[in-house]
């Protein structure tokens, strides 16, 4: 038997497309920069987020190990996949916040 410790560990290139898609479906999208962001600032006493991410609606599968260590959700289809990553000083648009490439929902703070 192999001895280890328990947890579950997805990284931030699916878990983020995976809030989305969960955000998206109860149809919550107007909440989801609250719940990924700004509590989590309020909480650990974080500093103001500088970056924003683009995704695109491209269907996509979430590998089943990442460096090594495996994945939670691992193998599973994703509808969103993060395919940039911007830093609001030097771009136009929202101070962070969510984009799809053809703007197709546009979640911008």
């Amino acid at each position: 038997m192999r001895e280890g410790k328990a947890g579950i560990f997805l990284p931030s290139f699916a878990a983020i497309p995976c809030l989305v898609e969960i955000f998206e479906d109860a149809n919550a999208m107007q909440h989801l920069q609250k719940f990924t962001v700004d509590i989590a600032r309020e909480v650990y006493g974080l500093l103001e987020v500088t970056e924003r991410l683009v995704l695109k609606r491209e269907s996509w599968r979430v590998p089943y190990s990442y460096h090594g260590v495996p994945v939670f959700l691992g193998g599973k289809s994703l509808r969103y996949k993060i395919v940039e990553q911007k830093d609001h000083q030097t771009d136009k648009g929202g101070k962070y916040g969510f984009y799809t490439e053809r703007n197709k929902f546009r979640q911008s703070f």
